[in-house]
C-alpha cells in the first residue's frame, strides 16, 4: 500500500508527495495498487482527496515514482 500525501512550504503553494514512511503529516490517501494508481491518475481523484489542483507534471511524477514503489 502507498500513502501520496500534500505537503505544505509555508507561504509557497502545496504540492504532493509519496510517504515512504506512511507517517507523514498532512492529509494523504492510500493507494492499494497499480490498478488503483493509473485509475486515481487518469481520473484526477487526488484533487479532490486532497482538497488541492494538481498539475499534470506532478501527476506524472507520483505515477512514475508510484509504480516503482508498488
Amino acid at each position: 500500500m502507498l500513502r501520496i500525501m500534500r505537503v505544505l512550504h509555508g507561504d509557497e503553494p502545496a504540492s504532493i508527495e509519496i510517504d515512504v514512511t506512511g507517517r507523514g503529516a498532512g492529509r494523504g490517501v492510500y493507494v492499494c495498487s497499480a490498478e488503483c494508481l493509473e485509475k486515481a491518475v487518469k481520473s484526477r481523484l487526488f484533487e479532490r482527496a486532497l482538497k488541492m489542483k494538481i498539475d499534470a507534471d506532478a501527476y506524472d511524477r507520483i505515477r512514475e515514482q508510484g509504480l516503482q514503489l508498488l
